[in-house]
């Protein structure tokens, strides 16, 4: 986008804001913190402890505790409650959070806890920070969700959630997890979605909005829609979980943030959005990124505001969705860091939400389009809720859109501006939804040495291409295709049986299967074969029948003349014969009168192509009812003219 396409942009967020009488505040106030603090540190233990605090009952560890001037020691993680196995096994429970004096040196008492050999790491709890068609009144200035070039953005540079919404609008059960500064529970377009919730800031049930930050992210994953008022979210249905990790001034301590990750996971969240971060790497902070990830629930996360690639923890742990941010155009919105941990970027500039007085407000940041991917998580989790975390980041790069954005940024595929592409709804959802069914149609009776085709057809679906099919029949190898809504297979038996063919037609979110039966017959000595011109006969050629049969067999021509030349042998006739097999003329069409050449004339006329019955000399066929007519005998040893 050029420099006057983006002060006019500019221009017009502010007079759409002046017309909605919404207003333009900063998102990324001062952190405010105070120097009196008490100091927290968090450490990992290498032994069992008898108390889950001071004393421990080691005492080099309590002398160790005691010389750092430890007010309290408390567990991070809570293992009566959640997984408590899965949290054994990440080590969770050997965690803990320290409380010193204000006045204490930090980097002093990180190096006295580190060298206990009880103590496998010390850390700082280091602090992060926010990043900062329905009828809904304000839905047509939505363009995230809806780009129809209003305020002059570019058509269809948006999530696509009309479509999206033809498919599902997420489910009630759905909880979306929102760790934040809380949210305004009072607020129109919010209060029926909220379940409970926890404010780790300020250790109460009372996740209240003090901020604003959070209640403006809520908005745009579940607020109300479609209720004639406000706005609209990208996941109408799903439920919000207010998870209070930041304070009034945007900020909060790590160990919050951990406390948060693991509530809502214990506490039946789906999804998680974090948006927000901070410098420091922490591993315990991982070990509850961990934690949700092995429990299969995402933790989408904002890429922060810096405009260049620095990396913010938990955005940079690979087992996070880390999510950046565009503008109206599809172009990187510029403050937008990238790197390479980014996975995918969604719409975050000049985006309308709630507000935490009750109102509406316009504001920009890659925390504004991270709620936008959980929310589509959101609508996915509904359609496929037993996804796993690696499933759902799968949905995501095959689905999102890729080189929408300037060319020398978003690049084919992954590239560290974009990641996988702009995020698509509608391309996410239907990805999911499995194919509706299957239908598969071929021959019921056929003859053994043949070729048999038959075609799968998947019913119409909202399911997104491509399918995988996979053929199996008896005595067949299993045969597998990669196509579009019908694929076909061809199979040949050289015995007769009842054959069973089966086929599964798989996409991303599911599977379905058709199956079809055929009767197969291989001829044997005495067994009789039927020719006719009319059809519903084994044959419409003689020449096919005798190559069919075996020695021993009876071939039965119904009247007409045959005049089908053919070269076997080297030679040209109607029929070549090479086996001992009786051939029979003069029958009527359907076989129901006896052998009667008078009646039922039977004519081979190879109208001087060549010889009309060619028998070979090691073979003693029986040849009866037919009139040979039409051959040139000469030099055509054992034919008949």
């Amino acid at each position: 986008m050029t420099d006057t396409k983006r002060l006019m942009d500019r221009v017009g967020r502010i007079g759409l804001v002046l017309s909605l009488g919404l207003a333009l505040v900063p998102l990324w106030p001062g952190p405010g913190a105070n120097a009196a603090l008490p100091l927290r540190i968090i450490i990992k233990l290498r032994a069992e402890l008898s108390s889950p605090s001071t004393p421990t009952g080691h005492p080099s560890l309590d002398a160790t505790l005691a010389h750092v001037g430890v007010q309290d020691m408390a567990p991070l993680f809570d293992l009566s409650s959640g997984d408590a196995a899965l949290k054994q096994s990440l080590g969770l429970e050997h965690i803990y959070l320290l409380t010193l004096p204000a006045s204490s040196d930090l980097e002093t008492a990180l190096a006295t806890l580190a060298a206990n050999p009880l103590v496998a790491y010390a850390e700082p709890d280091y602090i992060g920070y926010g990043a900062g068609a329905p009828n809904d009144q304000w839905f047509p200035y939505q363009w995230s969700l809806h780009n129809t070039g209003q305020s002059g953005g570019e058509v269809g540079a948006d999530v696509d959630i009309l479509a999206a919404w033809e498919v599902t609008t997420g489910l009630t059960s759905t909880l979306l997890a929102v760790i934040d500064t809380g949210v305004d529970l009072d607020h129109p377009d919010l209060a029926t979605k909220v379940v409970a919730g926890y404010d780790f800031a300020n250790s109460d049930a009372d996740p209240q909005d003090d901020h604003g930050h959070g209640t403006h992210v809520s908005g745009i994953a579940g607020a109300i829609t479609n209720n004639g008022v406000g706005m609209a979210s990208v996941c109408p249905a799903c439920r919000l979980m207010p998870l209070k990790a930041l304070n009034s001034d945007n900020w909060g301590y790590y160990s919050w943030w951990i406390a948060a990750i693991e509530y809502a996971v214990d506490n039946g969240a789906h999804v998680i959005n974090m948006s927000m971060g901070g410098s420091d790497y922490s591993q315990p902070l991982r070990d509850a990124v961990r934690y949700a990830y092995n429990a299969d629930v995402p933790i989408v996360v904002s890429m922060m505001n810096d405009g260049n690639d620095t990396m913010y923890y938990p955005a940079a742990y690979t087992e996070t969705i880390a999510v950046g941010a565009t503008d109206r155009y599809d172009d990187r919105w510029s403050f937008s860091n990238y790197g390479s941990h980014i996975d995918l970027v969604a719409p975050g500039a000049a985006i309308l939400s709630t507000k935490w007085d009750d109102t509406y407000v316009i504001w920009d940041g890659t925390s504004m389009a991270a709620p936008h991917v959980a929310g589509v998580l959101g609508l996915v989790h509904g359609l496929r809720p037993g996804f796993t975390v690696k499933e759902l980041r799968a949905v995501l790069k095959v689905t999102s859109e890729d080189q929408v954005g300037p060319a020398n940024e978003d690049k084919k595929g992954w590239d560290q501006y974009f990641g996988w592409g702009r995020l698509n709804a509608a391309q996410a959802v239907r990805y999911v939804v499995p194919p509706a069914g299957v239908t598969l149609n071929g021959p019921t009776t056929g003859l053994a040495s043949s070729d048999y085709t038959f075609v799968a057809t998947v019913s119409p679906t909202t399911a997104t291409q491509p399918l995988t099919y996979t053929w199996q029949a008896s005595g067949q190898a299993p045969v597998v295709h990669s196509g579009g809504l019908s694929d076909t297979v061809t199979f040949n038996w050289a015995v007769s049986d009842t054959h069973t063919v089966t086929v599964s037609a798989v996409n991303f979110g599911g599977a379905v299967s058709g199956s079809h039966t055929i009767a197969v017959w291989a001829p044997t000595p005495g067994a009789v074969i039927t020719v006719c011109r009319s059809g519903g006969c084994h044959f419409d050629t003689i020449q096919d029948a005798v190559d069919f049969a075996v020695d021993g067999v009876i071939i039965r021509v119904a009247t007409g003349v045959y005049t089908d030349v053919n070269t076997q042998g080297g030679l040209a006739q109607v029929v070549y014969v090479d086996k001992s097999v009786v051939i029979q003329g003069g029958y009527d069409l359907d076989f129901a009168a006896p052998l009667n050449p008078d009646a039922h004339p039977t004519t081979l006329d190879a109208q001087g192509a060549g010889r009309a019955l060619y028998i070979t000399g090691n073979v003693s066929p029986t040849i009866e009812g037919l009139n040979i007519t039409g051959g040139d005998a000469a030099g055509l040893k054992g034919g008949l003219g």
